[in-house]
């Protein structure tokens, strides 16, 4: 978040509210002891996600504008008079579309590199697809 222009102290609480958490589980109404804290980051149903989804989108979305700006990419388009199509994002799952050659392939790992760099996230490749159409060698 830093790396992105936001405030340190607004970090800060942020990440206080990220990693200072714990919870319990309610079994018939009632907390059951004791309290545990996650191991691992944030989680989907935590409040913050949502938003700081939108934060860490929005970084992905720049990095693949400037690549479409400097020739990296194609993109496609549906139209000729609508914008390079080069991604969509939804909250969890992202769609990228190449010509298929090996240079856009690399160019999107290095964006892919450059986001984790920013963000701290890395795309999980065991979860990740690739799908080529019949054209595409």
């Amino acid at each position: 978040m830093l790396k992105i222009g936001f405030c340190g102290k607004w970090v800060s609480w942020i990440m206080q509210c990220v990693t200072f958490i714990s919870f319990s589980i309610k079994f018939n109404g009632e907390s059951l002891p004791p309290f545990f804290q996650p191991s691992r980051g944030l989680h989907q149903g935590d409040p913050l996600s949502p938003y700081l989804s939108i934060l860490f989108a929005n970084v992905l979305s720049l990095l693949m504008k400037k690549a479409i700006e400097k020739g990296r990419f194609k993109g496609i388009k549906l139209h000729n008079k609508c914008p390079t199509l080069s991604h969509l994002l939804f909250v969890y799952d992202s769609i990228f579309f190449l010509d298929g050659k090996v240079r856009e392939c690399q160019q999107l790992v290095d964006i892919f590199n450059q986001y984790r760099m920013v963000t701290g996230q890395a795309i999980k490749l065991n979860k990740s697809e690739t799908f080529f159409s019949s054209g595409c060698p």
